[in-house]
């Protein structure tokens, strides 16, 4: 599976280098015997309930995030992305899971 490209809203500067987006990787089968299921689903008494575990997918994005052709990700690039950035990162990680 290819990494998928995220284009940032607007280019970040760090030192000499513009970044221009990110990319996020399908985890791998090491990644998920590590971290596990980041979706589960609870039995409650009127049914179910779907838990969403987020430290888990930050775990996810801390291995399968990188900015621009990096090996891995410049952190702030991802804090200039902000939070459409990390929603965006959250969506492509959940298409690789589920």
């Amino acid at each position: 599976m290819n990494p998928v490209r995220i284009p940032l809203d607007r280019p970040v500067k760090v030192g000499a280098k513009v970044y221009d987006h990110v990319r996020v990787r399908a985890p791998t089968y090491g990644d998920y015997m590590d971290i596990g299921e980041a979706i589960t689903t609870q039995r409650t008494e009127s049914g179910s309930m779907v838990i969403e575990h987020l430290d888990r997918l930050k775990a996810y994005a801390e291995r399968c995030v990188t900015t621009g052709d990096d090996a891995i990700a410049e952190p702030e690039v991802l804090a200039a992305g902000g939070f459409r950035l990390a929603r965006q990162v959250h969506e492509v990680l959940c298409d690789f899971l589920y």
